[in-house]
């Protein structure tokens, strides 16, 4: 059955907010991943999850008007996606190897929401802050290292407490605040970077209409 051990307590899993997880578990008559393999679904799961903040990203670098200083290094990223799939081979060949593959989906849905949330975040701060390139190129490390630094400790053996659970669950909470964040830096970035010939012709244009009647 999905997840299912011998040996596994379901009371304390589920003392991890794991919630979507211990629910598919508990349909499943099973008890949930344990610790372990909660770190290791994270840790295969986590290129996926730089990539996916990588497109939202450039979606929002597409709407700049971009003067002449604004570059997006690039060579960082690739560093923090090689980084990641580097870890994500190491958790998925280790012993929770098979089961941690088996909820990465769930730890992409989890774990995921949390790291677009803290990424649109600190993007938001940077971006505001006149710091642009530094907000494109970088603003994905504080969040990657503050999320997968835990789980390369549990997979390691570290005995760290249930808010490493809470951590990787709570802030994005099952997608609603990433989506939230997003629509709302979205509509900023195209009201901030309108091109400003094309509103002085539209103010032109209702000049005219107003100047007829």
């Amino acid at each position: 059955m999905l997840g299912r051990h011998d040996d596994c307590e379901p009371r304390g899993v589920r003392r991890w907010p794991w919630g979507l997880a211990a629910a598919l578990a508990s349909i499943g008559g099973g008890c949930g991943p344990r610790k372990a393999e909660i770190a290791a679904s994270v840790l295969i799961a986590a290129p996926s999850a730089l990539l996916l903040g990588f497109g939202l990203l450039a979606i929002l670098f597409s709407l700049e008007r971009r003067p002449p200083r604004l570059r997006w290094r690039l060579w960082p990223g690739i560093v923090g996606v090689v980084a990641t799939v580097a870890l994500a081979i190491l958790a998925g060949t280790g012993p929770n190897g098979a089961e941690g593959a088996r909820w990465h989906m769930v730890a992409l849905y989890l774990f995921g929401s949390t790291y677009l949330t803290l990424l649109l975040a600190l993007w938001a701060i940077l971006r505001l802050a006149g710091a642009a390139s530094i907000a494109y190129a970088w603003s994905w490390l504080p969040p990657a290292a503050l999320l997968l630094t835990p789980a390369v400790m549990v997979i390691g053996g570290e005995p760290l407490g249930d808010w490493v659970g809470d951590l990787w669950v709570y802030p994005g909470w099952f997608g609603v605040p990433p989506l939230s964040l997003f629509a709302v830096v979205l509509v900023v970035q195209i009201l901030a970077n309108r091109d400003p010939v094309a509103s002085a012709l539209d103010d032109d244009d209702a000049l005219d209409v107003g100047s007829e009647a």
